[in-house]
């Protein structure tokens, strides 16, 4: 029988048992119907997956015994993105594919071509439903972490926010001052230095959204002699990113 694997967000333990929380223990007893002496592969965000066994199942509750703990050599470096808004089928799929690269923090922003039909403050249901599509990525692609999600946010606000909490905003955008993406490897300063990555709309940015991130001193880079859909490039940039870090820890 294949080993089911279950992110769980709170637990209690008693020595090598866990007494699971009611979400994972309805899920476990009435979607994925396992039975006692069952195992199933649990993970909580400590960089960890532990092989547990069911030993008790009462009352809508599953208690589990550890049995053994699995390191994995996942790639460790920090990616996070600000991504303008998308349609939501497509903006759906995005986040599934960021989760399963294994980026750690996600800032959705509404740009000035964003499409957006919910008004900001009412968008909890939006990071709620991004979250499962993100638990369920990390669930399958055997990531160890589910990435954090900020509020939705419009640009400004997030640009100059970030530009304190960062030593380098990666700014895409494809102009004769953009920097070449695959240019970044061998930079220590870039590849090791605390970094997030904006991508745009289909729309691009506007004037005013460039030119503010050029003032903030944001670091202009581009796809050379292509230009993708923004969930593409999301996804190249995100993959070059990690390809050029994790070849650099070597």
């Amino acid at each position: 029988m294949e080993i089911r694997r279950i992110y769980i967000e709170s637990f209690k333990q008693d020595g090598d048992t866990l007494l699971l929380n009611a979400a994972a223990s309805k899920r476990i007893i009435n979607v994925l119907r396992l039975k006692k002496g069952n195992c199933i592969e649990l993970f909580w965000n400590d960089n960890n997956d532990y092989l547990t066994e069911i030993i008790e199942m009462n009352h809508g509750t599953v208690q589990v015994k550890l049995k053994e703990q699995i390191t994995r050599n996942e790639f460790c470096g920090n990616l996070r993105i600000a991504q303008s808004l998308l349609k939501s089928t497509r903006m759906d799929w995005l986040v599934e594919k960021i989760a399963e690269i294994g980026i750690t923090k996600f800032y959705p922003i509404v740009s000035h071509y964003s499409v957006f039909s919910m008004p900001v403050q009412n968008s909890h249901r939006k990071i709620l439903r991004w979250q499962k599509i993100m638990t369920s990525a990390a669930e399958q692609s055997y990531k160890n972490r589910i990435p954090e999600i900020n509020e939705i946010r419009n640009f400004t606000n997030t640009l100059v926010d970030l530009k304190n909490e960062y030593d380098i905003i990666f700014f895409c955008n494809k102009s004769k001052k953009a920097l070449d993406i695959y240019s970044l490897k061998g930079n220590n300063r870039i590849l090791h230095g605390n970094t997030v990555l904006f991508i745009g709309p289909e729309g691009g940015w506007s004037d005013e959204e460039i030119k503010l991130a050029e003032v903030t001193g944001a670091l202009i880079i581009a796809f050379p002699n292509v230009i993708y859909r923004s969930e593409t490039a999301a996804l190249a940039a995100l993959i070059i990113m990690q390809y050029i870090k994790s070849s650099e820890e070597k």
